[in-house]
């Protein structure tokens, strides 16, 4: 993990997305939520789908939430402008 590492346009609009929570049902958005949570596991929680889905309904790779670390590190984003 890299302490002084910043999250990209991309990680931020993957905040952005997940905000309170949400299942990941894209592949690459998948891979960006791991990425991010290895890097700053401070700013997500990965966890497991929230949703409860039929069995030939397509299911998502996970959860993610927003920790209030992330949360904080948003809000400064929008009063830093």
């Amino acid at each position: 993990m890299e302490e002084t590492y910043e999250p990209t346009a991309t990680d931020i609009y993957l905040m952005r997305s997940i905000g309170d929570g949400c299942d990941i049902f894209s592949p690459r958005m998948a891979l960006d939520v791991r990425e991010l949570w290895h890097r700053r596991p401070d700013l997500i929680t990965r966890c497991d789908p929230m949703g409860r889905y039929d069995a030939v309904a397509i299911h998502p790779y996970c959860g993610a939430v927003l920790t209030a670390a992330g949360c904080a590190f948003l809000a400064g984003l929008k009063t830093s402008k």
